[in-house]
């Protein structure tokens, strides 16, 4: 359900690029980069959960990106700018709206993982 919603997210404002084709490329180079023994998680050692995050980052990374740039919305003086400040407007905005998607019941999978 979570990556049902981040991808309708995606939708939301119809832009030409940054969409939900956009966004599952990011998250198959991430995956790509990543997997085999030859990738970057068995050369860092990275943990499962460090994978995880790095894919779920891939996914939401433009999540209800309206199609404007962070000073765009400074110079407009617009809500998302007035919420999520100068310093990268976008990504904070991104992260927020990703992140309220996971802390809703039925799209936290957090809760089911385990950390042994």
């Amino acid at each position: 359900m979570f990556l049902t919603r981040i991808s309708g997210g995606y939708r939301e404002f119809n832009v030409s690029y940054h969409n939900d084709l956009h966004a599952f490329d990011v998250f198959q180079m991430a995956f790509v980069l990543l997997s085999g023994t030859s990738g970057v998680a068995s050369r860092a050692k990275l943990s499962s959960l460090d994978c995880l995050a790095a894919l779920v980052g891939a996914a939401c990374h433009d999540f209800k990106h309206d199609g404007f740039n962070n000073i765009w919305h400074k110079t407009n003086n617009t809500d998302r700018f007035k919420e999520h400040g100068a310093e990268g407007t976008q990504e904070k905005f991104h992260f927020a709206e990703s992140w309220k998607v996971l802390m809703r019941d039925d799209c936290n999978f957090i809760g089911q993982l385990s950390f042994d």
